[in-house]
């Protein structure tokens, strides 16, 4: 694994969706920065931004606040790491565009 830059950060989220670690949203990264998670089940909407913080983080803020990861990358998988806790994604989990209606589709 190596560390993220800011720009390798912003380049992967930027106009992209993801399924959030435990599968239960949709998560969207408008490349301007806003951010959308949308629970699968409820269909219900939280807003926030996003950005890529130096060296190596992404940061998501929201109603709930500001959640800061470092990340860091192999070929085909990126690893966020907060307060000791590790979680990973396959790179090819990152959909291009908004996909959050094929993803809520998807799950019922």
């Amino acid at each position: 694994m190596e560390t993220m830059t800011t720009n390798q950060i912003s380049e992967l989220y930027s106009d992209t969706t993801s399924l959030s670690g435990n599968k239960a949203n949709a998560n969207y990264y408008y490349a301007d920065g806003r951010y959308k998670s949308t629970d699968l089940e409820t269909g219900e909407v939280t807003h926030g931004t996003w950005y890529a913080k130096e060296p190596d983080e992404i940061c998501i803020t929201s109603d709930k606040g500001e959640r800061c990861f470092a990340m860091s990358k192999s070929d085909t998988m990126v690893t966020f790491e907060l307060n000791g806790n590790k979680s990973s994604r396959k790179l090819s989990e990152y959909l291009e565009g908004d996909q959050t209606s094929e993803l809520v589709k998807a799950a019922k």
